[in-house]
């Protein structure tokens, strides 16, 4: 049985309360009134109304909505990115993009001498794609990719994320709707919809380490090379799966 604590936002203060409140079990909290969880003290309306939501979500092992109306960034104006750097995040070392038509494109450094090359790439495709868009839409997992990609850039590369909408979809999915995950990840949210990462024991640090390690010895073999790329790739599908299926998804109410 999930504890209490395990809700998305019911931290360790909000739990004690809801305990002493005779909230013992994540089923009663789903099975409660709004009316009865604001007479706790210090839970207002809008936290009752997700806690018990997302105690719902848990529950009845299903994607609930937060909110009436999601309104997402436009689809085919979004390109979604994942990087792989290495463990100090000093290099990146691969770099995966996809546009809403299923066009992708990756970059990979052989070594890790050659993370400028692919980044000034990555960088120089970008700005001839944006031509083609009218209000061209950046999106990840969470802001790492854009953070790191702004401290080992250049200075035009970021003064086109700071000039363009550059989004944490980690922020906003998390934002809007409640799943019943033990985390936020990309990984479980994707398997819990659905999603089958062909490298199924593989995540960013065993990429990283994996990486390293043959990079070190001279050169990364291809069949290793394949499988990172792959891992790198099924990020992305991955991130456009849960998007379709959570803010780009029609409610009830529009469908």
């Amino acid at each position: 049985m999930r504890s209490i604590s395990e809700i998305n936002g019911v931290g360790r203060r909000k739990a004690s309360l809801l305990r002493k409140a005779g909230y013992y079990s994540i089923e009663k909290i789903a099975n409660t009134d709004i009316k009865e969880l604001i007479k706790i003290k210090g839970v207002g309306e809008k936290t009752a109304f997700s806690i018990i939501k997302r105690a719902q979500s848990i529950h009845f092992n299903k994607v609930l909505r937060l909110n009436d109306r999601v309104n997402p960034f436009p689809r085919d104006q979004l390109i979604l990115i994942d990087i792989e750097t290495d463990l100090g995040c000093s290099y990146v070392w691969a770099i995966c993009a996809q546009l809403a038509d299923g066009t992708i494109k990756q970059w990979f450094a052989p070594r890790k001498s050659q993370s400028d090359n692919i980044i000034t790439e990555f960088e120089n495709w970008l700005h001839e794609l944006s031509a083609n868009y009218d209000n061209l839409v950046l999106g990840s997992w969470s802001s790492f990719d854009f953070r790191v990609l702004a401290k080992l850039g250049s200075r035009r590369l970021r003064s086109f994320f700071n000039t363009s909408s550059v989004v944490d979809f980690l922020a906003e999915v998390k934002k809007n709707y409640a799943i019943p995950t033990s985390s936020f990840g990309l990984k479980p949210v994707s398997a819990f919809l659905g999603y089958k990462y062909d490298e199924k024991g593989m995540d960013g640090m065993v990429a990283a380490s994996t990486y390293m390690r043959f990079e070190s010895l001279g050169g990364v073999p291809v069949n290793v090379k394949d499988k990172l790329l792959q891992y790198n790739k099924d990020d992305v599908l991955a991130m456009w799966l849960v998007l379709d299926q959570t803010l780009y998804a029609k409610s009830e109410k529009e469908k």
